[in-house]
């Protein structure tokens, strides 16, 4: 008489045979053909997703995407010294990936608006930031936004603000390096056009106030570091009005070439 298996082994055969025949499909469709008997298996898993935390799914910046910012401000820079307006484009394109390092950007972005002749609203965008990060009193937080403005606006602008960026364009081409003849000459005419016609805001506004003294100067050493000391000769001769008063002639000719020399000296002697 053959023996019979342990039960232990009966069970598990009856539960293999169970399973197969619960997970058996028809194989034939249509009318005829019987309904399972079982549910179809599904396959659920507790484990986490590896992009979710905490069951949502979290956000990837791209690796070309964080690339592309960093790129974006570095150039920043570089485009500000060369007077770039398209520096505007590269913050907004920074804004959309990058919106936390272009907050922190709002100074560049006043004057890249001031670059692409939204000069008002670049102004603006200055003094915020600047009343925010210094502790500078309103008078003074008013003449260093004034002077970014001459400094950096392309667009129109009042007489007032007109003569300070044609001043400032002297004084960069006198003290700072050659800007060109054209430049120091149209910045030239666009002072003595408008120095009569602006007044100073009050006794402290150094820039308007001391004009007639600094203007010469500026205008001559503009011309002479542009190579033109012909020019810059006859500018210090027709702007040094504070010199004219001397009535002696022979001393007044003395007095004006030497402070030309002094303060122009490249164009000692050659003028």
């Amino acid at each position: 008489m053959p023996r019979r298996p342990p039960l232990p082994m009966l069970a598990l055969f009856g539960l293999v045979v169970g399973v197969v025949a619960c997970d058996a499909r028809p194989t034939t469709s249509g009318p005829t053909a019987a309904p399972s008997a079982c549910p179809k298996c599904e396959c659920k898993c507790s484990c986490p997703d590896a992009t979710s935390t905490g069951g949502t799914t979290a956000a990837v910046t791209p690796a070309s995407t964080s690339e592309e910012a960093e790129e974006l401000s570095f150039g920043l820079t570089r485009k500000l010294a060369k007077r770039d307006p398209t520096c505007l484009a590269d913050l907004d394109r920074l804004a959309k990936i990058a919106p936390r390092t272009e907050a922190r950007m709002q100074f560049v972005r006043g004057q890249c608006l001031m670059l692409a002749g939204r000069c008002a609203d670049g102004a603006t965008i200055v003094r915020k930031e600047m009343a925010a990060t210094t502790e500078l009193l309103p008078e003074q937080l008013e003449r260093t936004v004034e002077s970014y403005t001459s400094m950096y606006c392309e667009g129109p602008m009042d007489d007032r603000g007109e003569l300070l960026r044609a001043l400032a364009e002297l004084q960069k081409g006198a003290y700072q390096g050659n800007i060109g003849i054209r430049a120091c000459t149209n910045a030239t005419r666009t002072v003595a056009r408008l120095r009569g016609r602006v007044r100073p805001k009050d006794d402290e506004d150094w820039q308007v106030v001391g004009l007639e003294n600094a203007f010469p100067f500026a205008a001559a050493g503009c011309l002479a570091r542009a190579g033109d000391c012909a020019g810059a000769w006859k500018v210090f001769n027709e702007e040094a009005a504070h010199l004219r008063t001397i009535t002696d002639p022979k001393v007044r000719a003395e007095v004006m070439r030497t402070s030309f020399d002094s303060t122009v000296p490249k164009c000692k002697g050659r003028s």
